[in-house]
């Protein structure tokens, strides 16, 4: 058993015995479409899609989804690096590199 099945089974076995708190009338009721989401982009779902859009490759959606989100990360770290920075010139401030990713996080989020 490699190291990379031997976390996916733990995962799964974690996600099996904590799917119990989030069914409907349970304390993590609310957060059921978080625990859902999650184990969707960790994990392939068991249901195939029967109608479009069909990926007609070893990709599912799902995982051409998470090669998206993937992709969005440097723009994220772009934009909030140029924030940062038009905040801090606009105020006249020091454009080191942390004190301008703080103030473009700051921002952003």
């Amino acid at each position: 058993m490699t190291i990379v099945s031997a976390i996916e089974k733990f995962l799964q076995q974690l996600f099996n015995s904590s799917r119990k708190h989030f069914e409907p009338g349970k304390k993590l009721e609310r957060l059921s479409p978080l625990f859902d989401a999650v184990e969707s982009f960790l994990f392939i779902p068991a249901i195939e899609t029967v109608k479009r859009p069909f990926v007609r490759d070893s990709l599912d959606v799902k995982r051409f989804m998470s090669i998206v989100i993937v992709a969005l990360i440097p723009p994220l770290i772009f934009g909030i690096y140029n924030t940062g920075y038009q905040a801090i010139r606009a105020a006249g401030g020091s454009l080191e590199f942390i004190p301008v990713m703080m103030a473009g996080i700051h921002i952003v989020i």
